[in-house]
């Protein structure tokens, strides 16, 4: 690949995400010398009583932005999945959890030729700490998809049950094979705690290729690390915790982590949300 060839990233999110758009997105850019060409996925659903609203295409486009200070050819395309999404997994029995119905977007991917032949999907409660190249040119060996074994997950579904907030996806395959079916009929016909996720992990048994932790590191920071995922985890200390602070919960994360993880990227968050609500009033 030239330098000039943009690494393609698949993201989905309602109105409440802005803080984390913004903070995975820019430190994904200001750490990958390639352009990133992100599709994000928003839209309106309603399920029973709570109504999920899109992410304003204005707010993309002030991420859009600052995404070509680091790189001029940087860009955001946004997409509109709902309808798609509701006529294909309503009747799942895992559609109406605690879990964000735009978690299931990702399912669609291969339906849709705009995202190319390859795309990375990410949460946007990740920070990008290395160069996207190294992830995405990743060879899958034949698979699907390539992800990372799930920290708490991994101890208690299999050794094998892999987090699905960063997921390679080679959709040429997915598209010639057609396993994304799979995962949808998996997702309808059963309930799952984690669902989408477990959905993908069971129908994709044997065609996932188990990545390097460092590109969904979910517990440490490392000095190799592409990819660091603020899901919930378990710390074992006295008693059993939950651990699940967002860097945008800034007071929250810095007593949880430190004051210098990501220091760099949380203070260019701060100031630009500032200048962002300076510009919205």
């Amino acid at each position: 690949m030239t330098e000039t060839s943009p690494i393609c990233i698949l993201c989905s999110a309602d109105s409440h995400c802005f803080d984390g758009a913004l903070i995975t997105l820019l430190s994904a850019q200001k750490e990958t010398k390639r352009p990133l060409h992100i599709f994000f996925v928003t839209g309106e659903i309603k399920i029973k009583k709570k109504q999920y609203h899109a992410l304003p295409e204005s707010d993309l486009k002030f991420i859009e932005s600052q995404l070509q200070r680091y790189n001029k050819n940087a860009k955001i395309t946004c997409l509109d999945w709902t309808n798609e999404l509701i006529e294909k997994l309503h009747k799942s029995k895992s559609f109406k959890t605690r879990f964000s119905p735009f978690s299931m977007m990702r399912l669609l991917a291969d339906f849709h030729p705009e995202l190319g032949d390859r795309v990375l999907y990410m949460d946007i409660d990740v920070v990008v700490t290395g160069d996207l190249e190294q992830i995405f040119d990743c060879d899958l060996e034949g698979n699907d998809v390539g992800m990372v074994r799930d920290e708490v997950g991994s101890h208690w579904l299999g050794k094998n049950y892999c987090n699905s907030g960063v997921i390679l996806m080679d959709l040429k395959r997915l598209r010639e094979n057609h396993d994304f079916d799979l995962v949808r009929k998996k997702l309808i016909k059963n309930f799952y705690f984690m669902p989408d996720q477990t959905a993908i992990n069971r129908a994709l048994k044997n065609k996932k290729k188990i990545m390097s932790p460092r590109f969904n590191d979910q517990h440490y920071l490392h000095e190799d690390t592409v990819i660091r995922h603020y899901c919930q985890w378990i710390k074992f200390s006295q008693f059993f915790r939950n651990v699940a602070k967002k860097p945008w919960d800034v007071e929250a994360f810095r007593k949880c982590y430190g004051p210098e993880i990501h220091r760099d990227i949380i203070e260019e968050y701060l100031a630009l949300k500032e200048e962002y609500a300076k510009i919205k009033s």
